[in-house]
């Protein structure tokens, strides 16, 4: 049933423990940048022969430490597996993997890792369209990383860019600013040169509906000149596409149609990508709203006729191609049928709630009414263009005040910790020349007393560490010894004298059936005692068969279900430590029994090179683990370490109300 289980998890075919190496490191790298060289490495190795190859084998290595209950080594991995569905936009085969791995992220240790994981879940849910979430999530993501620290981590300044990149579509200027500037930042010193482009071209947009359009004729151009080192392009098109908007919004119409052949040279008439479709639907709206160019006009219809086919259901798509139809309509003069789709689209236009749009499907109709002698209803549509661009006018104002603020308050923050630095600076200078005099004095005072007082602390400090060792030692090792004498004494003196009198009871035949059954219950009681206070034959038996004997009798008398996981050959542990350890063991099974409250408790065991590690966990109800290892310690828990400091073992308590808990004890090997 394991191995059927274990088969189906992982997947009919295994990986080499190169290949597992190789994925765990290449999952710890955080930067990129320094990722995909060692990608590289491992084709060149032939360890994978591709990304899916590699997806393929992460995800067997996935489950393995899932399996293993490795969850740090587990959401590394995830890490990796969800960075790349997430850039291929696979987003559902990134929750299947996440799943697993969700309901363990409680037990990891590693800030580092859960930043990433929290920027990769962030990404799919802004996918999913779950924005709040998605912002909620990427904040967090954020907040872990400052904590971290790690400049070096690309996790940290794509959560910065989707923060700013969703705030900048909400109309939150100052926000957007904030973290787009924050992933700048980032980009810049990690050398990022995707990050610094995408961070610039959102930066640019802001700016443009800001009507701050020197600031993002800037910022373009830094884009186009990044997007042309990598060869992207689409990237440079979308740009001057977006030149072009903004020499529309400026009434330049040579320099709309400038912006728009440059931004053709850098697509393929056959792209069937949005940006090409948007840049034959800006070529057809500025052939027929500036008149003219019929023969061209006439070509960029059927070109974006082929480019439609693939958009054709999508309200924006729908929305673009019937502004630009209607367009050429009133342009060729077949002013009805432009009459008739330009009154079908604006509900469409309306529902949609883009400003841009809305002010297109009323410059449409305010051409058409002209046209048609309506001055009414041309006049209707006028108003509307007027109020709707007063509106965008007032925004792109209200985000210029934004801006200046912003800029304003951030100098005057600099200045102020400026100015407060050199006041703080003066102001030490000042005292520092007082108080030279005084301090040469008091520290020739102070300084003799206090090194002769450091030197007797320490000497005291340093005897009587030593005699608390020696006697902690010595108390143990009595007492251990005590224990063997008394359990000596009571199963081969006591035991054998009160199996002698039953014996004795037993042949007389009388009618003593109580006192028989009294003997025997005192027998077992003698036994019980002396198991207890040394286990029989321990040093016959050893450690680990008198640990799998122990939680065999915890289970035969109890209601909790007992369980060990104990595969090791040996030990590797000093037979003088053994007992020590046993006892620990011991102590903390009596705990679970008595104070847990649990159902199941399991004893594991694995050894590493230098040393044997044992855990015990239960799914009890748990408690706060002070911070201070000495505080409402019990009796037991304070023998356990005493213990442990003798034997040089570590013991670490992880646990927290309702979670149970979870003891390790490390012990070094002999």
């Amino acid at each position: 049933f394991a191995i059927g289980l274990y088969t189906s998890i992982c997947g009919a075919q295994d990986i080499t423990l190169e290949q597992h190496k190789a994925i765990v490191e290449a999952s710890k790298i955080a930067n990129v940048e320094l990722l995909e060289p060692l990608l590289e490495q491992h084709y060149e190795k032939e360890l994978f022969k591709d990304l899916p190859a590699l997806l393929a084998a992460s995800k067997i290595a996935y489950q393995k430490e899932l399996s293993q209950k490795r969850y740090n080594e587990a959401l590394s991995i995830f890490n990796l597996i969800g960075s790349e569905y997430n850039f291929d936009l696979k987003i559902d085969s990134t929750l299947t993997q996440a799943q697993q791995i969700a309901p363990h992220v409680s037990a990891i240790t590693k800030d580092s890792l859960l930043g990433r994981y929290n920027e990769i879940i962030g990404y799919t849910l802004y996918y999913q369209g779950a924005l709040q979430k998605a912002d909620s999530t990427f904040l967090k993501a954020i907040s872990i990383h400052e904590k971290v620290g790690d400049s070096a981590s690309t996790s940290w300044g794509r959560a910065h860019f989707y923060t700013g990149y969703m705030a900048s579509f909400d109309g939150e200027f100052k926000k957007a600013s904030f973290h787009l500037n924050q992933a700048l930042k980032l980009a810049r010193l990690q050398k990022n040169k995707n990050l610094e482009r995408l961070a610039r071209s959102v930066i640019a947009s802001i700016y443009s509906k800001a009507y701050l359009f020197d600031e993002a004729a800037a910022e373009r151009e830094e884009v186009i000149e990044l997007a042309k080192t990598t060869n992207r392009k689409a990237t440079v098109a979308a740009e001057y596409i977006n030149f072009y908007a903004d020499a529309g919004i400026q009434g330049d119409e040579e320099k709309e149609l400038f912006y728009l052949q440059k931004a053709r040279t850098f697509t393929d008439e056959n792209d069937p990508s949005a940006t090409n479709f948007f840049l034959i639907n800006y070529f057809v709206r500025h052939y027929a709203e500036n008149n003219g160019h019929k023969d061209s006009l006439a070509l960029e219809l059927d070109r974006m006729e082929v480019a439609y086919t693939r958009f054709k259901g999508s309200d924006y798509f729908d929305i673009m191609y019937d502004h630009a139809v209607t367009a050429a309509l009133i342009a060729q003069n077949k002013l009805a049928e432009a009459e008739t789709l330009a009154l079908t689209n604006l509900p469409k236009t309306l529902a949609f709630e883009d400003a841009e749009l809305i002010v297109a499907a009323h410059e449409n109709l305010e051409r058409l009414y002209l046209l048609l002698n309506n001055s009414e209803k041309a006049a209707f549509h006028t108003k509307e263009i007027a109020v709707l661009e007063d509106s965008i006018k007032k925004k792109a104002l209200e985000d210029q005040i934004a801006y200046y603020q912003t800029i304003y308050e951030t100098e005057k923050r600099d200045l102020q910790l400026k100015s407060q630095a050199k006041d703080i600076e003066l102001l030490n200078e000042k005292s520092k020349v007082r108080s030279q005099w005084y301090i040469i004095g008091v520290i020739s005072l102070i300084g003799l007393f206090i090194v002769l007082l450091t030197i007797r602390a320490r000497n005291y400090a340093r005897r009587k560490q030593k005699m608390q060792a020696s006697f902690t030692k010595d108390l143990l090792k009595t007492q251990e010894n005590e224990r063997a004498r008394i359990a000596s004494e009571l199963h081969d003196s006591v035991g054998q004298k009160l199996l002698m009198l039953k014996n004795s009871l037993t042949l007389e035949k009388t009618e003593k059936e109580k006192e028989i059954d009294l003997v025997g219950e005192t027998i077992k009681e003698v036994r019980e005692m002396s198991h207890n206070l040394h286990p029989f034959q321990f040093e016959k038996l050893g450690l680990l068969t008198s640990l799998k004997n122990m939680v065999e009798t915890f289970q035969k008398n109890s209601n909790v279900f007992y369980s060990e996981d104990i595969t090791l050959e040996d030990s590797g542990i000093s037979k003088e430590k053994e007992i020590y350890v046993f006892r620990m063991l011991q102590e903390c099974l009596t705990n679970v029994e008595k104070h847990a409250d649990a159902t199941a408790c399991n004893l594991s065991a694995e050894a590493t090179k230098n040393h044997v590690i044992f855990q015990l966990k239960d799914n009890g109800k748990g408690f706060i683990v002070p911070e201070d290892d000495h505080t409402n310690a019990g009796l037991g828990m304070k023998t356990i370490r005493e213990r442990a400091r003798f034997i040089e073992a570590v013991v670490a308590i992880y646990s927290s109300p309702k979670k149970g808990t979870a003891i390790t004890l490390k012990i070094p090997k002999k």
